[in-house]
């Protein structure tokens, strides 16, 4: 994985345009992983830290719309999870309301 370098203050576009790509490329490979492991039929369940990221909001934010029921969350012993295709299904009908 490369480092990010950013000398001056001009540089500072460039390296966070630089940092999300890094982020989307993980994201992206996490995910094809999870296809791999998890059975057919079963949910595949993400972190409120990957839910936020995929909805691009906080884990403030995301708790809020958890509790106003904007996404569902499902308690797992003392953890909140949330079903990914869920989560991937609020983006698709936010970018779709957007288009629109």
């Amino acid at each position: 994985m490369d480092l990010l370098h950013v000398t001056s203050f001009e540089d500072m576009p460039a390296g966070i345009q630089s940092l999300l790509e890094m982020n989307l490329r993980l994201f992206n490979e996490i995910a094809d992983i999870k296809k791999v492991i998890t059975p057919p039929g079963k949910p595949s369940f993400i972190t409120r830290a990957e839910a936020a990221a995929v909805l691009n909001i906080s884990k403030n934010t995301l708790d809020s719309y958890t509790r106003s029921g904007i996404v569902q969350g499902y308690r797992v012993g003392t953890r909140i999870l949330f079903k990914e295709d869920e989560i991937t299904a609020r983006v698709t009908k936010i970018k779709s309301a957007v288009v629109q």
